[in-house]
């Protein structure tokens, strides 16, 4: 009697749409209930109910008694249940237990009405972010500025975690103009854009006062003046300066030039009537500080002549024009000539419309979608807005929509569960894989529908994993399963470590991301992430792990670990996992025993007590 009931209790369940008293026996072998009987009711059944598992208690449903059979499995696999110092369990009898579990799980599992579950909104994270803009446009931008992401189980692409805000708004709006200024620039190299910049308004930066009135910096002794300006891109650029002098001495006045204190040129100015001096160079883009100098002052008031007794500077004006070189046009961008080839403005901005929302949102475009956000552009061109302005305006409207800042998938509109559509399907295998947007043949196959068919499916996949945009995988989803991220905010002591250095922090990190990626590329075992015979050093590292080295020092070069070294293969033996599982001045094998449960085995421990 007693056995009946505990087959009764472990094998049967009731169905999803069946009435509660409808029960669902699973056929279970005799052996397996008398294993059942004899090394787990003790501690889990009656009275007795360790771990709060109780084998008695009838489950609520199918899925809770095939939940059930998957938990006791683990524990026996493991060999954590039944205890193996308390019981004489056999191998062979957790062996034979483990087999019927899982064909069991792989009779039953595939029976089970589909519920996915409620799906989650999830806003773009901001490395998301990021890597969309740079591949849709080829425009990088900064996100260190965004709010950092909440975490969900150590992953910032989880929907239910990531929050959103005002801050955020006001973020990705002020990013998103920075990216249509990017893209609509508007430049020509014909006519440079001109910055004037007016001498009464110039900073002094010499301890000695320089005059400045009327628009004329008088430098009558050895001084500075410097102006702050920011570029909009890497080019070349023009720096005029106005300038004339007094003379005196065996040599005209000398004139510094400098750039974030980078010295650009020394010009002579030996004429007393104002001039301009040009110099040409290439800047990056991004916020600059020019500096003009009077570095040879010379005074000589016993000297027969006047006009020859001092030596001044004077500077009368500052214009930096550029960029004078052609802009370069990303590949990224090449689809966007399209749009400007139409005859009139508004033929302009219906050949954009469509086509960089269909990219940008990652789906197909409605008509009213285009229509709606045409009418706008349209109505800021009759109210005299230029269609620079008012494509930049689309382009910031297309960037701030939520469907462009969230992934948003269709609710189904009953409770049945529903497929993916092909575009869902897309954005989802890009984001795991590029933590990208999709490329135009990822929306071409999601279009035509071949994306839902298995056979075209595993052709995209594998694609996307040999595109250099897979590197993400190691530097993006790697690099947070492994808690990588967290040796930012690792410091050993210096006393202790003086050779730690970012330069030594980062070849730390990405030692263990060619790890990966040398398991997902190379179609490695898995289990050589943890046991394996090689490793990748540049030179900073080889040095610190006394390995060899024979390339350019910044090279990672794999290299074959022998002897002793052989340790080092595997994420257990990379300086990486062991700075960020360590105080700062020694080890600790709670933090590493902790790092290994969660990360690598999958069973966190508990909270302390």
């Amino acid at each position: 009697m007693h056995r009946c009931l505990l087959k009764f209790l472990l094998c049967s369940a009731v169905t999803v749409a069946a009435p509660l008293t409808a029960q669902v026996a699973f056929e279970m072998p005799e052996q397996i209930a008398t294993f059942v009987e004899i090394n787990c009711l003790d501690c889990h059944g009656g009275d007795v109910t360790k771990g709060k598992f109780d084998l008695t208690v009838t489950p609520k449903s199918r899925v809770d008694q095939l939940w059930r059979w998957s938990r006791m499995r683990d524990r026996l696999h493991s060999f954590e249940m039944p205890p193996v110092e308390d019981s004489e369990v056999t191998v062979e009898e957790r062996e034979q237990f483990v087999a019927w579990v899982d064909g069991l799980l792989e009779r039953e599992v595939r029976l089970l009405p589909s519920d996915p579950g409620e799906v989650t909104v999830r806003r773009l994270s901001r490395g998301h972010w990021r890597n969309t803009v740079q591949d849709l446009f080829g425009v990088a931008v900064d996100t260190a500025g965004f709010p950092a992401d909440d975490l969900g189980y150590g992953f910032d692409s989880v929907g239910d975690a990531l929050t959103f805000s005002t801050l955020h708004l006001e973020k990705y709006l002020a990013a998103s103009r920075e990216v249509a200024e990017a893209v609509f620039h508007g430049e020509d190299p014909a006519n440079p854009k001109r910055r004037l910049f007016n001498m009464d308004a110039i900073r002094v930066a010499s301890k000695r006062g320089i005059p400045i009135s009327g628009g004329v910096a008088r430098l009558n002794t050895n001084g500075t003046i410097e102006q702050s300006f920011a570029l909009a891109r890497t080019g070349r650029y023009q720096f005029r300066v106005a300038a004339s002098a007094t003379q005196a001495g065996a040599e005209p006045a000398k004139m510094l030039l400098e750039l974030d204190g980078r010295r650009l040129d020394v010009l002579d100015v030996a004429n007393q009537q104002p001039r301009d001096f040009i110099h040409e160079a290439e800047v990056r883009g991004g916020r600059h500080k020019l500096s003009l100098s009077f570095i040879n002052d010379f005074y000589d008031p016993k000297n027969p002549d006047p006009k020859r007794r001092d030596r001044n500077l004077k500077i009368g004006g500052l214009e930096i024009i550029g960029p004078i070189d052609v802009r370069v046009v990303p590949e990224q961008q090449q689809w966007l000539r399209a749009s400007l080839s139409g005859r009139t403005e508004a033929a302009r901005l219906d050949r954009l419309i469509r086509p960089l929302l269909t990219k940008v949102w990652r789906r197909s475009i409605t008509s009213e979608e285009c229509n709606r956000l045409r009418q706008a552009g349209i109505r800021r061109l009759k109210s005299g807005e230029s269609l620079l302005d008012v494509q930049r305006f689309v382009l910031t409207a297309a960037l701030t929509s939520p469907n462009f800042l969230f992934r948003i998938e269709r609710r189904a509109q009953s409770d049945t569960a529903e497929s993916l559509g092909a575009d869902e399907l897309a954005a989802r295998l890009s984001y795991f894989l590029w933590a990208s947007a999709p490329d135009d043949r990822l929306r071409a196959a999601a279009r035509g529908g071949k994306l839902l068919q298995p056979d075209n499916l595993a052709i995209q996949v594998d694609r996307l994993l040999q595109d250099k945009r897979a590197n993400r995988l190691a530097t993006d989803f790697a690099a947070q399963w492994f808690e990588l991220r967290s040796l930012a905010d690792r410091t050993p002591d210096p006393d202790r470590f003086g050779r730690f250095d970012d330069e030594l922090r980062r070849a730390f990190r990405r030692e263990s991301e060619l790890l990966f990626l040398a398991v997902q590329r190379e179609g490695r075992d898995v289990r050589a992430l943890l046991d394996c015979d090689f490793t990748h050093v540049n030179k900073r590292l080889a040095e610190f792990y006394g390995l060899p080295h024979s390339g350019n020092e910044d090279v990672f070069l794999r290299t074959r670990l022998t002897g002793d070294a052989v340790l080092r293969g595997g994420l257990l033996g990379h300086a990486s996992v062991h700075a960020i599982t360590s105080n700062p001045t020694r080890t600790s094998p709670v933090k590493r025993g902790k790092w290994l449960l969660e990360n690598l085995l999958g069973q966190a421990p508990p909270p302390p007590p």
